[in-house]
């Protein structure tokens, strides 16, 4: 009974921190080419969905980094998509949207 209990804290630890490392990655860049007939010229367009920002893994110096990381792909257009605020269960302090 208790390596069974041993054994299935040790699953939901290495879960929980399989989770976290995910988590807290920065965004991989996904390139796609899409051909649109009649476009005059190429268009870049960098989107960036769920960003969920908070202050546990989502602060505002994460977010600048991504930020900057979408700069640098020098894009014609930028599309934010999804949730833009975290509403995690223990997100304190609040995290305003400006």
């Amino acid at each position: 009974m208790r390596r069974t209990i041993l054994l299935a804290v040790i699953a939901v630890f290495i879960w929980v921190a399989v989770g976290i490392g995910s988590a807290v990655q920065d965004p991989q860049v996904a390139r796609y080419t899409v051909a649109i007939r009649g476009l005059a010229k190429p268009v870049r367009i960098v989107q960036l969905s769920d960003s969920h920002a908070n202050w546990i893994d989502m602060p505002p110096s994460r977010v600048a980094r991504i930020v900057a990381q979408m700069n640098a792909l020098n894009p014609d257009m930028v599309v934010l998509t999804g949730d833009y605020m975290g509403g995690k269960l223990f997100d304190f302090p609040e995290m305003r949207l400006e």
